[in-house]
């Protein structure tokens, strides 16, 4: 069965089949496939979606050359129209039986009391949660970015949260953390469990557009600012400084709260 019955038609993603058969007919000699979804690893975890089971049913439609890119990858055509992957030390995701594990960084000098996060674009769901939770996160999706992000982490002491493999290597004066490609709900748990940080979550205390702390306001002040079911079912309201937008207790407050009262 292809990769497409596990993913639902409604979220509008091409599947590794009709990307093949449309290359194919084209006569395209060669092929770089890339921006999977979450739902598939690098690895086989509980034998669940690994990225394999991508290249697979890609190879079943497509003969010539082939590549499942990460991020970073860097690719040369040259003029006989020959693709080759120059930053070859970079395993591509069929290799599933291939894992590097980056080398454990010392974190024993961070101050977690006063932690704040960097995060790279990669990364901006798992930015955008943090902020839920109300941790101090600097974040850009635009990859070009990346050295600015890098700068502003180094010099505000903040923790630098990554799953590129070679910046978390070629960085000496970070402190860097590497993400793994799990599931939303297992980095929050990792980042919060890790480093001990329970304690210090705020849900809904922090912008989650602009990252700026929010200031408590009277409900009268927003009764015309929010809609008249959102005004009648709530009491408690902030705002942004910043961008001055409102915030209440919804679904996202209890959300987190229940998320981190079950954390182990």
């Amino acid at each position: 069965e292809e990769v497409l019955a596990k993913i639902p038609i409604s979220l509008k993603h091409s599947t590794a089949k009709s990307v093949c058969e449309v290359a194919d007919k084209a006569g395209i000699k060669n092929l770089i496939l890339t921006h999977f979804s979450v739902r598939f690893r690098d690895t086989y975890k509980e034998k669940r979606n690994s990225i394999d089971e991508i290249y697979q049913e890609a190879r079943n439609f497509y003969k010539k050359t082939l590549f499942l890119a990460r991020d970073f990858d860097e690719y040369v055509l040259d003029t006989s129209g020959k693709l080759t992957l120059v930053n070859k030390e970079t395993p591509i995701y069929h290799h599933v039986d291939r894992k590097v594990s980056p080398r454990p960084l010392s974190l024993k000098n961070y101050d977690f009391d006063n932690v704040k996060f960097a995060l790279e674009s990669g990364l901006g769901k798992l930015s955008k949660n943090l902020r839920i939770l109300g941790f101090d996160v600097v974040y850009s999706n635009d990859p070009q970015r990346i050295n600015h992000i890098i700068q502003v982490a180094r010099k505000e002491n903040r923790l630098f949260l990554t799953r590129n493999r070679k910046i978390l290597m070629d960085l000496k004066k970070n402190y860097i953390v590497f993400i793994e490609d799990t599931p939303l709900s297992d980095q929050l748990k990792f980042i919060i469990n890790n480093f001990g940080l329970k304690d210090k979550a705020r849900p809904l205390s922090r912008c989650i557009g602009c990252n700026k702390v929010l200031r408590p306001v009277s409900k009268k002040s927003v009764k015309y600012l929010v809609p008249q079911k959102v005004y009648l079912l709530n009491e408690v309201f902030s705002t942004c400084t910043n961008c001055h937008k409102i915030y209440w207790r919804g679904s996202h407050y209890n959300r987190m709260l229940n998320f981190v009262t079950d954390l182990c």
